[in-house]
């Protein structure tokens, strides 16, 4: 992949009547001079690669030169979830997640061991009534 002019730009739109920001649901990306609009709901997940972080959407990868802290400052904590020093995942689509993989179309990806209480505990889980099952690790 050809690394381009490539940036990132978010918005904060703000609801009528209310003092508090809205939560961004789309972020534009500038691709050789033109701004491409991606919303969170495409968003697979997001890739640190060193200095750069890639952005996997259901139809194209981006790479663009920023941190990921940067992306997990400004995303909506309840469409977005880190799990990994190097990976962000889109929620709307995680197919399934055990200890150490969360599953998404086409991607397994790693679960950061400092990550694995927190990735458990935003999901909502339900089990069967009776001895309570403990996941090891």
């Amino acid at each position: 992949m050809e690394i381009q002019d490539i940036d990132i730009w978010l918005e904060i739109f703000f609801m009528k009547g209310e003092d508090e920001p809205s939560l961004p649901a789309f972020f534009f990306v500038r691709d050789k001079g033109r701004f491409w609009k991606i919303t969170n709901a495409e968003v697979l997940f997001i890739e640190a690669q060193k200095s750069y972080c890639r952005i996997q959407t259901l139809e194209k990868s981006w790479l663009i030169l920023t941190q990921l802290g940067n992306f997990e400052a400004v995303l909506p904590e309840h469409e977005f979830l880190r799990i990994h020093r190097s990976y962000m995942i889109g929620l709307r689509h995680l197919q399934s997640f055990d200890h150490r993989t969360v599953y998404l179309p086409g991607y397994e990806l790693p679960i950061g061991e400092s990550y694995r209480l927190a990735v458990r505990d935003r999901m909502l889980i339900i089990q069967p009534p009776g001895p309570s099952v403990v996941i090891a690790d």
